[in-house]
């Protein structure tokens, strides 16, 4: 059964909530009128009822991407292609700041690889060793899997270098060193362009924690000054204005992807080509992989 199936039952079931919940709400409304000492408890009934409405309609609202297959894409393609040029020149420093093992490859593989064919250098920072995804017995074999893993991508992409900074799976956003961290690495490499999450305006429906906080990590440090300024380009957003032509890289882009056995399988991380070939369609490319671009502040 398919993801999509999956989606539009579970959309289903919360239609059905929200519809019962809505004439739950308009039923203790008409008896709230009544004087026969219930009057507590038919205020109570409503709270929970609009509770219902507004917990069904958000719900709703979140998961729409997934049940109509529709993804954010730039209003303005010709302005689109025209803001992702930039990164593609020669001769730049790149940092991508990521969650994961897997995560750079997924989401600006491609526009990495093209960077990389320019001339520029390009570092890559791993959060976590992805202990609690899945492909292995117990957390520290899959740590262990998963870097290797990383290592092989990025000896396929071509990396400049790749650190781990090897804090715990899921535990991102409790790391009270995450942005000492990132900014001594941002000292050191004088990035021109800086690739990550999009904390600000997060793709629904798949938000994760480590996601927003590494993306939240760098913008907070470009917000308090703590680095110098650099471009962003932001992934996984949900106010997408630039594209990057990825169709002359996208087969190194898969290479990568499948050098993540554990996590892809079977699949080999086409799902991810599939999404480029969509953007692509969008702004007039093959493939494109989508961002929101941020200019330093003055």
């Amino acid at each position: 059964m398919s993801w999509r199936i999956l989606a539009w039952i579970a959309g289903g079931i919360v239609v059905i909530m929200l519809v019962g919940s809505l004439r739950l709400a308009v039923a203790t409304l008409k008896s709230l009128s009544k004087r026969d000492g219930r009057q507590g408890w038919r205020a109570l009934r409503l709270l929970l009822s609009l509770f219902g409405v507004l917990l069904g309609t958000y719900s709703l609202w979140f998961a729409w991407p997934m049940l109509t297959g529709r993804r954010p894409m730039p209003k303005n393609p010709a302005l689109a292609r025209a803001l992702g040029e930039p990164i593609t020149r020669s001769g730049l420093s790149i940092m991508v700041v990521v969650a994961h093992p897997d995560d750079a490859e997924w989401y600006c593989g491609g526009t990495v690889a093209r960077a990389l064919g320019a001339g520029s250098r390009v570092t890559v920072v791993v959060a976590t060793d992805g202990e609690r995804g899945r492909g292995a017995p117990d957390p520290e074999t899959l740590s262990v899997i998963r870097r290797k893993e990383q290592e092989e991508a990025a000896r396929i992409m071509g990396y400049t270098r790749v650190v781990f900074l090897g804090i715990p799976d899921r535990g991102v956003s409790r790391a009270r060193d995450l942005k000492a961290r990132v900014a001594a690495l941002w000292d050191e490499v004088k990035p021109d362009a800086v690739l990550t999450f999009d904390a600000a305006f997060p793709a629904r429906p798949y938000i994760h924690p480590d996601h927003q906080a590494v993306g939240r990590a760098v913008l907070k440090l470009l917000a308090e000054k703590r680095v110098q300024p650099a471009v962003l380009y932001l992934f996984s957003s949900s106010s997408p204005d630039a594209a990057v032509d990825i169709t002359t890289f996208v087969e190194r882009k898969l290479a990568a992807l499948q050098a993540h056995r554990t996590q892809f399988g079977m699949t080999g991380g086409r799902g991810a080509i599939e999404q480029n070939h969509a953007s692509g369609k969008a702004v007039n490319f093959t493939y494109a992989e989508l961002f929101r671009v941020v200019s330093p502040l003055p």
